[in-house]
């Protein structure tokens, strides 16, 4: 939750080039995923589906980082509400 309150303070800039970091690469995975042949295809987007929020989240970490404190702040004055 503190997260997506960190990535909602973001602004529109930079939420856009967080959002291109992560659609750029997992595109070309896919890209390469569609060339594989046979069964082969099966293990291959398991592992892309596995892999895709262990390679997303660090990216959505990085960015949402310099808002992660006025998140925290946010976060704790609702729970004392």
């Amino acid at each position: 939750m503190i997260l997506s309150m960190a990535q909602q303070k973001m602004p529109v800039p930079r939420r856009l080039i967080c959002n291109m970091a992560k659609l750029v690469p997992i595109c070309l995975i896919f890209f390469f995923i569609v060339e594989v042949e046979g069964w082969w295809k099966v293990p291959a987007l398991l592992a892309a589906g596995i892999g895709y929020p262990l390679f997303t989240q660090p990216i959505n970490l990085n960015m949402s980082l310099p808002f992660l404190d006025k998140a925290i702040k946010q976060f704790e004055a609702q729970q004392l509400q």
